[in-house]
């Protein structure tokens, strides 16, 4: 999967190599990478992490 999150077009021009095998056509293919919700969870965890270490480092002090 790409890394960046956004929208991804990219404009798609099929054409026949044999005269008459087929009729030409073009496509807008389109992918949209949303935003990744692990990075949320990641976040959350190294939040608690850093409050239990700096509520303990804090105790040592008072």
């Amino acid at each position: 999967m790409l890394p960046i999150r956004g929208n991804y077009s990219i404009e798609v021009a099929v054409t026949s190599q044999v005269k008459g095998a087929f009729e030409a056509f073009d496509r807008s293919l389109t992918l949209n990478v949303p935003e990744n919700a692990v990075k949320y969870r990641n976040l959350a965890i190294l939040a608690v992490i850093l409050w239990i270490y700096f509520s303990n480092f804090v105790g040592y002090f008072c």
